[in-house]
């Protein structure tokens, strides 16, 4: 029922876009930005979160008004998603063996930014489906590292909801601090029997350069 939901609202995203283009003065924006990704999977029937793994976000942002305080923003991002899947107790050597999956992605997010337009400190909040193009993954555990890039899918699909603000440094400069939480709405391993969906909070600091 949410993937339908989500499906349905990206449809009626994607149409209205371009009709706001046409409403109001076009300023447009690029920059960076990166930080880090707090990654872990959830199972469906209902099962817990794995433990959460710690990974690397960067990437472009394209920023393009709409009118008013609404823009778009696009974002060609590198991601690292996965989770720490479990730990296995070595009997007599004191040792447990923690299992963790590690997928490597392209994420590109379309997002719906609303922002005050003015002022030296500009707060805004986001939000927008993203698809993530799978580069490679791996399991590893302990020193060993096991290719998993073959079961997992070459494509996921999420939601993305943040906030933060823009500090401007400059005219035409501005930073920005931003946290985020994407919501993986499809299921990246096929080899299971049961889904299993990213859930990621992201931190953010990045530039802004607007002509």
């Amino acid at each position: 029922m949410i993937r339908s939901t989500c499906a349905l609202v990206t449809i009626l995203f994607l149409c209205c876009a371009p009709a706001g283009l046409a409403l109001g003065q076009i300023r447009t924006g690029v920059g960076f930005h990166g930080g880090a990704e707090f990654s872990n999977l959830k199972s469906d029937p209902e099962g817990p979160l794995t433990t959460a793994r710690t990974g690397l976000t960067i990437g472009g942002v394209l920023e393009i008004g709409i009118g008013g305080p609404f823009s778009l923003q696009l974002e060609p991002t590198y991601t690292q998603k996965g989770g720490d899947l479990g730990s296995v107790y070595v009997p007599g050597s004191q040792v447990t063996l923690t299992t963790s999956m590690t997928i490597h992605y392209v994420q590109l997010p379309l997002l719906l930014k609303l922002s005050t337009v003015s002022g030296e400190v500009r707060p805004f909040i986001l939000t927008g489906p993203g698809l993530g193009l799978r580069l490679s993954a791996e399991l590893e555990r302990q020193a060993h590292s096991l290719d998993a890039t073959n079961s997992t899918e070459t494509g996921e699909f999420s939601w993305e909801f943040g906030g933060g603000m823009a500090l401007n440094v400059s005219p035409e400069t501005s930073l920005t601090f931003e946290a985020r939480y994407a919501l993986g709405l499809s299921d990246i391993d096929p080899s299971l029997e049961i889904s299993r969906m990213t859930r990621d909070v992201r931190v953010l600091v990045g530039v802004m350069f607007t002509p």
